[in-house]
């Protein structure tokens, strides 16, 4: 557990924005600052999407449950994970994609099915799989729905089940389907691939871990990234390091191996380390999840001139980083730059109104330290519904 001061303790451990489900209204709003506590971590069997900080505790698992080795089983004891904004690749997925090359995948699937004169099923079962990664959910509802109104096999009928409640973000429906799924049909590489995606989602980063070593024994270790990250977000730190590095010799050009190489030094504490691998992954592609990383761990060391010059970087790649606009707006806080911060902090305000709680803790910090800046805070407060 790293070591922080009481500046990177108030940030670091705040900065969840599920925190802010229960919103106080303005006119208990002196109360609320001076009874501002951190929430009761999330066990990760809760289904909830995930958030851009989320407090993690090894999933344990169920009874009679398989474990398929020895480096992937939990501590039985539970803890609370160190509170970083930087443990998920968030902004660098599908999704995420230009929308030129996001219609590029789609029509080469859609001509795919059109030159395909048998078994066309398989094509557009991996189209509505796009389409769930896009975040298209109309179009994968009917894509959903005209293939329904045609002959499917119980394996495909229920794998498309599967996808739609992934798109509606009923996890425990989608996990009962595709465990259902694979007890017929354990060496179904699609359905064990979108099995270990929805733990993810679920934050069950054991079970995740488990679905992956399982693809890698059937694919020949074609899943090693995906194996390190899992370990690693399941707080298994020595052994995400080994299996990332593995990934990174068999991905020499991904960056994200060496990121969560970063990550698991960084939750030991070995910030040095933590900072040559961000800097490392970053030389080789720029990502919003290396920057922000690389910015995080300069903002633990106290350098918030290089912590501000990479969450600026973060943005630039992507706008809608919601972390790393909140990271820079307490990076200048903390250079007691109050124009640049409470400019960023209104930034994050419309990017998303529950981010109203970091204002109320960088107003909280501002006023025990008496300093004049604070009634500027207090006033966003408000304009943000704070």
């Amino acid at each position: 557990m790293l070591k922080l001061n009481l500046s990177a303790f108030i940030f670091f451990l705040y900065f969840n924005l599920s925190y802010a489900q229960d919103k106080p209204a303005p006119t208990v709003l002196k109360e609320a600052l001076t009874t501002v506590k951190p929430a009761t971590p999330t066990p990760p069997a809760t289904p909830v999407a995930p958030t851009a900080a989320p407090a993690i505790s090894p999933a344990v698992p169920e009874a009679g449950a398989s474990q398929t080795s020895p480096v992937l089983e939990p501590s039985a004891a539970k803890y609370e994970e160190y509170q970083s904004i930087c443990r998920t690749n968030d902004h660098d997925l599908v999704a995420d994609y230009s929308e030129e090359l996001k219609e590029k995948r789609i029509k080469l699937l859609k001509d795919k099915v059109i030159n395909t004169e048998k078994n066309s099923i398989k094509i557009e079962l991996r189209l509505a799989k796009e389409y769930l990664d896009q975040d298209k959910d109309a179009e994968l509802k009917s894509l959903a729905t005209d293939l329904k109104k045609r002959k499917l096999s119980k394996l495909d009928n229920e794998f498309l089940n599967a996808l739609v409640a992934f798109s509606e973000n009923n996890l425990i429906s989608a996990i009962t389907i595709l465990s259902q799924l694979l007890v017929d049909n354990e060496a179904n590489v699609e359905a064990l691939k979108l099995l270990a995606e929805v733990y993810i989602a679920d934050d069950n980063y054991f079970e995740a871990s488990a679905a992956y070593e399982d693809l890698n024994k059937l694919t020949k270790n074609s899943y090693l990234l995906e194996f390190c990250q899992a370990i690693v977000l399941n707080s298994l730190n020595a052994d995400g390091e080994k299996f990332c590095l593995q990934a990174a010799t068999q991905y020499p050009n991904n960056p994200f191996p060496i990121i969560f190489i970063g990550i698991s030094q960084r939750e030991r504490g070995d910030l040095r380390r933590a900072i040559l691998s961000f800097k490392k992954a970053v030389a080789l592609k720029s990502t919003e999840m290396g920057h922000t990383c690389l910015a995080e761990a300069y903002f633990l060391k106290e350098n918030y001139d290089l912590a501000i010059e990479q969450f600026k970087k973060s943005i630039e790649l992507s706008q809608y980083s919601q972390r790393a606009v909140l990271g820079l707006a307490w990076a200048y806080l903390k250079k007691k730059n109050y124009t640049d911060s409470l400019a960023t902090f209104k930034r994050a305000c419309k990017m998303n109104s529950k981010t109203v709680i970091e204002i109320r803790k960088a107003f909280k910090e501002l006023n025990l330290e008496k300093n004049p800046e604070d009634k500027n805070f207090i006033k966003l407060i408000e304009a943000c519904g704070g």
